[in-house]
């Protein structure tokens, strides 16, 4: 299904008039809501990342929308502040998700909602096992420079992240990437996943771990030449206090 169409499902028949959107960075997520959410009348993104934000900010024509410098882990906002909190590709960006939807959810009103879309690591096509791995080469470089940026997790961990924070889930769908791209198309994502792991292998050409890394990029490269690379799937999920 399409994002546009598995989103529009997850937000049938809930009213939402203020929203946070937590770990925003360029804010990709954050309009996406507020185009879908045709009542809401305040959207705030969040992120700890000053880059991100500026581009969001040069994006963003939206005056329904505003962005602001902080981590999830220390929101300023009142219980109750907003009716609804959505994150989306971000759990597998911070050292303890659980804890970020918990914080998330003292800040929802007890009637709100939360709306989790995540990418997952689990029952994937060759096309988007690769981008999978491509996906966690990067995490693997990011971790040797002090970033949290973990694996990315299999659809039963993110239903258990969301119900381990006191959330019920009652609405899922997911977002794919179409893989059966041929032709032009698919040399274009080829080639790009190409330049992108000899560009990204650079950042780890300073650390003991180059030599394996090295070898690791070749792997996945050889794989996609072979089989093509897409985006694995997100799961969305809609969820509200239990």
């Amino acid at each position: 299904m399409s994002e546009t169409n598995c989103l529009r499902s997850t937000l049938s028949g809930i009213t939402v008039y203020n929203a946070l959107d937590v770990g925003c960075g360029t804010g990709t997520f954050t309009r996406t809501l507020a185009d879908l959410l045709g009542g809401v009348h305040e959207i705030i993104g969040i992120d700890p990342d000053k880059d991100s934000l500026d581009e969001a900010r040069e994006l963003t024509a939206d005056s329904r929308i505003s962005y602001r410098l902080l981590s999830g882990y220390s929101m300023p906002y009142d219980a109750g502040r907003f009716d609804l909190a959505s994150i989306s590709d971000a759990l597998h960006h911070v050292p303890d998700p659980v804890k970020l939807l918990a914080l998330m959810s003292k800040a929802v009103a007890d009637e709100g909602w939360f709306v989790v879309h995540e990418l997952v690591s689990d029952g994937l096509s060759r096309p988007e096992t690769n981008g999978r791995d491509l996906h966690h080469f990067k995490s693997q470089i990011d971790r040797l420079h002090g970033r949290t940026h973990n694996p990315t997790f299999t659809r039963a961990e993110v239903r258990d992240l969301v119900t381990s924070a006191g959330l019920e889930i009652d609405h899922e769908c997911e977002v794919e990437d179409p893989i059966d791209v041929e032709g032009s198309e698919m040399s274009e994502r080829v080639a790009h996943a190409g330049v992108f792991l000899a560009e990204y292998l650079e950042h780890a050409r300073e650390t003991l771990a180059y030599e394996d890394l090295t070898r690791e990029a070749e792997r996945v490269s050889r794989q996609i030449a072979k089989h093509g690379v897409a985006t694995p799937p997100r799961l969305l999920l809609r969820a509200k206090k239990a």
